[in-house]
């Protein structure tokens, strides 16, 4: 029993993996779900699976893909590290007092499908795509290499137009703008 934001998650996951997997499952305070799922996400720690139960429209961004109204930064960051399932919806008619809000039990598998270099570096470029929701990836990604120009050219590259928008864009287009970019901004350089 202690705060999750404060606790060494090496040291619990390390206590509890000597048992066999490490399977974190709970219901999340609602009001930090998205600073406790990704202080897990970010943690490194061999851990399999987490389940946990969150109002339901953080639940759909979770589960949301490109084209979705509900797709942004993170829905692309969980998918880079976990397969994620919606397991069930939870009506908020089940509680006593009700709360406002409906809620969903989801499901993240850890998975290793992706390695890049700097994932830190890939996380933040995927947030400035998504920094203005109205504005194109263009707008949004020449913020971030600070080069119109460049941006443009490292766009065409990896054939996204500059006229569409972050939420048109799939994981994968964000791995392959994250690999040209690493590369010519010199941060995949020694």
């Amino acid at each position: 029993n202690a705060d999750v934001m404060k606790t060494d998650l090496s040291e619990v996951v390390e206590k509890y993996r000597t048992l066999g997997k490490v399977r974190i499952i709970g219901n999340l305070p609602y009001y930090i779900t998205t600073p406790i799922l990704f202080k897990l996400f970010e943690a490194n720690e061999e851990i399999e699976r987490i389940m946990v139960m969150m109002q339901k429209e953080v639940g759909e961004r979770f589960l949301a893909h490109e084209n979705d109204k509900e797709y942004n930064a993170l829905s692309v960051i969980t998918q880079y590290r976990c397969d994620v399932k919606k397991v069930m919806d939870v009506s908020r008619r089940v509680f006593w007092p009700s709360p406002n809000v409906d809620s969903m039990v989801i499901q993240f598998s850890f998975h290793h499908k992706y390695h890049l270099e700097d994932e830190n570096y890939f996380f933040d470029l995927v947030k400035a795509c998504f920094t203005q929701r109205r504005k194109t990836i263009y707008n949004n990604f020449q913020n971030f290499v600070k080069d119109k120009a460049l941006a443009k050219e490292l766009l065409e590259k990896v054939n996204i137009d500059s006229s569409t928008r972050a939420q048109q864009c799939t994981l994968e287009d964000f791995i392959r703008l994250y690999e040209v970019t690493y590369e010519s901004t010199g941060k995949g350089k020694n």
